[in-house]
C-alpha cells in the first residue's frame, strides 16, 4: 500500500513538473480504491500539492484480480467522480476485465486490450469485434482507447476503420520515457511506402491532427 501511494505521488508530481498537456492516467488496483487510506483523500491531496485540477486525472482500474463486491466498487467510483476524477477500465478483454465491469461501473474510458489490436490489419474478425465495441462505447457515452498499436499498418487500419476512434496507445507513437515528447507527428515513421491492405475500400494516409493517448 505504501509503495503504491509513493508511486502515485511521484507520477502526479512528475506530470505536473513537466507541464504535460492532456490527462494523467493513474493505474490503480480495484481493491485499492476501497481501502480506507485511499478513500480518505490522499490522492486528492497529492494532486492539490502539485497544482493539478482533479479533472485532469483519470483513475485507471487495472484488472489482475476479480471484483467481487460491485456495490462497494460502484460507491468508490461515485466517490471519486464527486471529487472531479474520471474513471477508466484497463485491458478490456484480458484477465478479469470483463463486459460486466463495463456495465456495472460505467467508466468514462475503456482501454481495449492489445490482443484485439495486434495484427488487426490482417484479421477481419478483430476488425468486426472492434466495430461492435465502438458501437457499445458510443451508446454508453464512453471513450474507447486502443492499446498496443505498434505498426504503421495497424495505425492506418484503425483510422480507416473508424475515424471516431481518436485515442490510441502504443510503441508506434512513443515508448515510456522520463521526458515524453510533446509532438508526436515528427516521430511517426513515413507511411507513403506502405502497400494498400488486402481488404477493399481502404485509403492510406496519416492523420496529422489525431489525438494520442500515451
Amino acid at each position: 500500500m505504501e509503495l503504491d501511494l509513493l508511486c502515485r505521488r511521484l507520477a502526479i508530481h512528475r506530470f505536473a513538473e513537466l507541464e504535460l498537456p492532456g490527462l494523467l492516467f493513474l493505474n490503480v488496483m480495484p481493491l485499492t480504491i476501497v481501502e480506507r487510506d485511499f478513500r480518505e483523500g490522499l490522492t486528492l491531496g497529492f494532486i492539490r500539492e502539485s497544482g493539478l485540477p482533479p479533472e485532469r486525472v483519470v483513475i485507471e482500474l487495472t484488472e489482475h484480480v476479480p471484483i467481487h463486491d460491485y456495490d462497494l466498487m460502484r460507491q468508490a467510483v461515485a466517490h471519486y467522480r464527486d471529487m472531479g476524477f474520471q474513471v477508466a477500465l484497463d485491458d478490456l478483454g484480458a484477465g478479469h476485465s470483463s463486459l460486466r465491469h463495463w456495465s456495472e461501473l460505467r467508466p468514462d474510458f475503456v482501454k481495449l486490450d492489445r490482443h484485439f489490436i495486434s495484427g488487426i490489419d490482417q484479421d477481419p474478425a478483430k476488425r468486426e469485434f472492434l466495430r461492435s465495441i465502438l458501437d457499445v462505447a458510443r451508446s454508453l457515452d464512453c471513450q474507447l482507447i486502443a492499446e498496443g498499436v505498434e505498426t504503421a499498418a495497424e495505425h492506418l487500419c484503425l483510422w480507416e476503420l473508424d475515424r471516431g476512434l481518436a485515442l490510441l496507445q502504443g510503441f508506434y507513437f512513443a515508448r515510456p520515457s522520463r521526458q515524453p515528447p510533446l509532438e508526436l507527428n515528427m516521430l511517426l515513421p513515413a507511411t507513403t511506402h506502405l502497400k494498400k491492405p488486402s481488404w477493399p475500400h481502404c485509403t492510406l494516409y496519416l492523420a496529422p491532427n489525431r489525438r494520442y493517448h500515451g
